[in-house]
């Protein structure tokens, strides 16, 4: 008589075939969230990466493209007629040869006589006036009429800057997103952790939650930091309100912002010192940035005598409406005058608005030069008003 012995599963206990179960559905599970990880990170980095270039590569490459034009007709360098933007990057990728290149830019157009670049020697290799007019008023950064051989090295430097400026923000935003990527990859693990654990033993559970209440109750230890880190996240991702190289302006200053950081931002003020102020600090203030801002305007006050008739001021507009022409570059064609009150009966308080155009240098220095072209040519318009 043959006695087949049963080997019988313990009460309550799960055979292998529902561990196994659960155990794919949970590394399911867990490959879920770190797609979803992986995912977020990417759109992170793709979203950002397009905002920079449409926001700061765009004017840039305008310039790039004219100079390119010019240094080609100049028979400077070996041009790229498949892509003459990415061939002038590469003549001006270091400081060096951009000075060089400009060097032989201003020789070049003077041929080799003593004196300084005007309009007509750029205007002639290029098909229109206004891409000429906009090529010449980058070099001409004084708002001169001429150009001279410092003026022409140190706006191909400038270039070059620009050009270091755009590489190094987007290296700044590769190492934030890096940093995002470590942070959100800790949390996915120790949650993969906990489902896998759950998934296996079942009865951990109670352990698994005595270990959560320990932390839970450290929590009052990291809490603030924690809660500072995920403010500065959406304070840099979401709210995005500069990147490197932006001149921006808080609490009355401006400053140039030189590193980006997940809990920091360094800053560079107007006497090159660095400034490192922590994001969840700037998170909470009004920021201005001037670089972004694709239109400024600035209210100028003045006064005018008591007998100026309606139609001395139209002639005025119209005489500030086509210098506004002139540099339409530089400013908007926008003129209005506004009488807000009289001065003792004696005269009238007159306001007007500068319209600048977004600024390629928008350092104060740019700003106050074309400030003071306006007020000139406002100037010499009451003079031919008045005569």
């Amino acid at each position: 008589m043959t006695t087949h012995r049963e080997k019988l599963t313990p009460v309550g206990a799960d055979s292998p075939l529902d561990v196994a179960g659960r155990l794919l559905f949970a590394i399911f599970i867990c490959s879920m969230i770190f797609l979803a990880e992986k995912w977020a990170i990417v759109y992170a980095g793709e979203t950002f990466h397009t905002r920079s270039s449409r926001s700061q590569g765009q004017s840039l490459d305008e310039l790039l493209g004219g100079l390119a034009s010019l240094c080609k007709a100049l028979a400077i360098g070996n041009p790229d007629q498949e892509d003459p933007i990415s061939w002038m990057k590469g003549l001006l990728d270091t400081s060096e040869k951009s000075f060089n290149v400009g060097n032989q830019v201003f020789s070049t157009l003077v041929q080799g006589t003593p004196r300084d670049v005007v309009f007509e020697d750029v205007a002639r290799f290029f098909h229109t006036a206004e891409e000429a007019r906009f090529i010449f008023s980058v070099f001409d950064r004084d708002s001169n009429a001429s150009v001279t051989e410092d003026e022409m090295q140190n706006t191909f430097r400038f270039i070059n800057k620009e050009l270091t400026r755009l590489k190094g923000s987007s290296q700044d935003w590769e190492n934030a997103v890096g940093h995002l990527d470590k942070i959100l990859l800790t949390v996915c693990i120790t949650i993969a952790i906990y489902i896998i654990v759950l998934a296996w033993q079942p009865k951990l559970a109670s352990l698994i939650t005595g270990v959560s209440a320990f932390f839970l109750a450290l929590s009052w230890l990291i809490g603030g930091t924690l809660s500072e880190i995920l403010n500065c996240v959406v304070f840099l991702f979401i709210k995005h309100p500069f990147e490197m190289g932006d001149w921006v302006e808080f609490d009355g200053v401006q400053y140039l912002v030189h590193e980006v950081r997940i809990l920091s931002t360094v800053f560079l003020d107007r006497n090159d010192t660095y400034v490192q102020t922590p994001n969840l600090i700037l998170n909470s203030q009004t920021i201005t940035n001037i670089r972004r801002s694709p239109q400024i305007s600035e209210d100028f006050l003045f006064e005018l005598p008591f007998h100026t008739s309606q139609k001395s001021l139209e002639v005025l507009k119209n005489t500030m409406l086509q210098f506004l022409a002139e540099r339409a570059r530089d400013y908007r064609t926008s003129f209005d005058l506004k009488v807000t009150h009289f001065v003792n009966n004696e005269k009238l308080a007159v306001q007007a608005k500068i319209h600048y155009r977004t600024l390629l240098d928008p350092s104060e220095f740019s700003r106050v030069q074309k400030r003071n072209a306006w007020i000139f040519a406002l100037k010499d318009a009451l003079l031919a008003v008045q005569e």
